[in-house]
């Protein structure tokens, strides 16, 4: 499989890999975003609506405001999302719109259009001793490979203790392997695959999803490769790493110093959200120890969502 670009709707809008992210919620499309969004259950008949993960895109014909009164007239308590606006959205409008708009955290960019890719020294020292230790890299379908992608997979959440949004099961990856867009670059050491990077591209776009190597991979270098390999052959396009790990960019953030050393700029994302209705909203949060709680939506336990 070669990495090309998607007409039409963005795939994060699609249902299809809204249906991925069953374990979040159920999808619920948003004619005025042109999208689709996931309704959380709370508690009795009570409901929250979160963006799809990481990242919530919209359609062409936006109209924010619209599409909040929607999910206020179905009941929703709550509305939470967040947007790195590469999709052409509006920032300005975002904020004016959601009573809550603040940066959630930066993403690390390789903008091929308007700049050259050009990783540190530390980073192509590795990039190489990879090469040299063996590791291959090649596009392939995640089809091909879901069974060996979804043994790296739980590994990577048994290391990390993984829950929340980002715990995906293997019924999500075989969602997600029919979703467009999706671009998966593989990586082999003699033969055996030590990791996988997955792609999403859209309209000259690529947005980093997935990535997990395992301990072989790790001690030969193949995360670089993955990188390396991914942003070589999405060329002329602008590469979205992502950001670091957790719910913010700290100066002590691993994944974030690894991916800033392929990047040649960093753009904010955005965390947006809006009380639909102020009485339950009040009632949750009475539930819950909100002291020194910036979490949004306030009623919702940060270490729950911490993964997200």
């Amino acid at each position: 499989m070669t990495a090309s670009e998607v007409g039409g709707a963005h795939p994060y809008c699609t249902l299809a890999y809204a249906e991925s992210l069953a374990h979040i919620g159920t999808p619920r499309f948003v004619q005025a975003w042109e999208t689709f969004v996931l309704q959380r259950p709370i508690s009795g008949e009570l409901m929250d609506i979160t963006g799809a993960y990481p990242l919530t895109m919209m359609g062409n014909s936006v109209d924010l405001a619209s599409g909040l009164d929607d999910l206020r007239e179905a009941g929703a308590v709550s509305v939470v999302l967040v947007s790195d606006h590469l999709d052409g959205t509006s920032q300005s409008e975002f904020r004016r719109t959601f009573s809550t708009a603040r940066e959630f955290k930066k993403h690390f960019v390789v903008d091929q259009v308007d700049g050259r890719y050009t990783p540190t020294k530390h980073h192509f020292d590795r990039i190489l001793r990879a090469k040299r230790r063996g590791v291959t890299v090649k596009w392939v379908r995640l089809e091909d490979v879901i069974v060996e992608w979804a043994a790296l997979y739980q590994e990577l959440v048994v290391r990390h203790e993984i829950t929340g949004p980002a715990k995906f099961s293997g019924h999500a990856f075989a969602m997600l392997a029919g979703c467009p867009g999706l671009t998966v670059a593989a990586a082999s050491l003699d033969g055996t695959l030590v990791g996988c990077h997955l792609w999403i591209c859209h309209q000259g776009i690529a947005w980093s999803h997935l990535a997990v190597v395992n301990g072989l991979g790790r001690k030969n270098g193949a995360s670089y490769a993955l990188y390396d390999y991914s942003i070589n052959e999405l060329k002329n396009m602008v590469v979205s790493l992502g950001g670091g790990a957790g719910l913010t960019t700290t100066e002590d953030d691993g994944l974030a110093l690894f991916k800033e050393g392929f990047s040649n700029r960093k753009i904010d994302s955005f965390l947006y959200g809006a009380v639909l209705d102020p009485k339950a909203y009040r009632h949750l949060c009475e539930q819950k120890p909100l002291e020194g709680n910036t979490f949004f939506p306030a009623y919702r336990s940060v270490s729950t969502e911490a993964n997200s």
